[in-house]
């Protein structure tokens, strides 16, 4: 890998250790000090104007690092970064012998106190809102974990202060979690290396609205004619397996939605197996969330 490309990756610690199969990156935190940050940033040094398909993919990486990291400094007002950079589920996935990934996991454990060091130096700009939503992943970063392990011990004691962070940014941050229309069109822009209108983006988001609404009240006088749809929704929504049957259910209807494709053809190559099970407890951030097979993986 050239130094360029290294760069990039190197500032993506996390994705680049789970979803590209970079696993040199097992057992490594990312240094997401302000100073980390910076040097990493500088590091960045790709053209102005690409030259080819590939480089203006790279180009496009580094543009959005520099935003988000640079412009935006979101390891200084998200956690999401630094739970990211904590996380060891990764290590559940099996693109290794048990062994290996269980030392790996190990090596990132012992690293913790390093990397909430790090967060801690950072996260001084987190709103409210945005450290109550994520304090319970943060705090679920210890499942499993057995205090009585000296090296688990560390990495709990500084998780705990994390977690402390987090709870009081959640009662004293800034009330108000907006980054600003500027913010957001140059987050949403580098992102997806086009230009966004947010103008336009807010008139198509609107449309779509219009359009869901009544494909919705269409589909709900199929089900229940003449009945007002809140209260055919309330009576969908009710109809709803308990806690501990939620996987099993979704198992099911991701079996029928994959038979449903089979049958009929709509996605060439679905030859692979979907497998359903609940979040791990750091990453339940997200009601649910999908994930594929990183390389190595069966």
């Amino acid at each position: 890998m050239d130094a360029r490309l290294r760069s990039v990756c190197d500032l993506m610690v996390p994705m680049m250790r789970e979803n590209a199969g970079l696993h040199e990156y097992d057992g490594v935190i990312q240094d997401l000090s302000p100073d980390g940050v910076r040097a990493g940033l500088a590091r960045l040094h790709g053209p102005d104007t690409p030259s080819d398909h590939d480089e203006a993919h790279l180009q496009a990486f580094e543009d959005a690092l520099r935003v988000s990291l640079g412009e935006l400094e979101q390891h200084r007002t998200n956690p999401l970064v630094h739970l990211d950079n904590l996380d060891l589920s990764v290590y559940d996935r099996e693109y290794a012998p048990a062994a290996e990934r269980k030392e790996a996991g190990r090596r990132h454990l012992a690293a913790w106190p390093d990397a909430v060091d790090m967060a801690l130096a950072s996260l001084d700009r987190v709103p409210a809102a945005t450290a109550a939503a994520l304090v319970a992943a943060v705090r679920g970063l210890a499942s499993g974990l057995d205090d009585g392990d000296p090296v688990a011990a560390a990495g709990l004691a500084a998780q705990g202060r994390l977690v402390a962070h987090l709870e009081k940014a959640a009662t004293d941050g800034d009330p108000d979690p907006a980054i600003g229309e500027e913010a957001l069109r140059g987050l949403l822009s580098s992102g997806e290396a086009i230009d966004v209108d947010l103008a336009d983006l807010a008139r198509q988001a609107e449309q779509d609205r219009d359009r869901l609404r009544a494909e919705l009240a269409d589909a709900c006088g199929h089900i229940a004619p003449g009945k007002p749809v809140g209260e055919v929704i309330a009576d969908l929504l009710a109809d709803h397996p308990q806690a501990d049957g939620v996987i099993d259910e979704a198992r099911s209807q991701v079996a029928e939605a994959v038979a449903f494709t089979h049958e009929r053809d709509l996605v060439p190559g679905l030859d692979g197996e979907c497998l359903v099970g609940p979040t791990p407890p750091a990453r339940r951030w997200a009601f649910a969330m999908m994930s594929w097979a990183g390389p190595h993986e069966p």
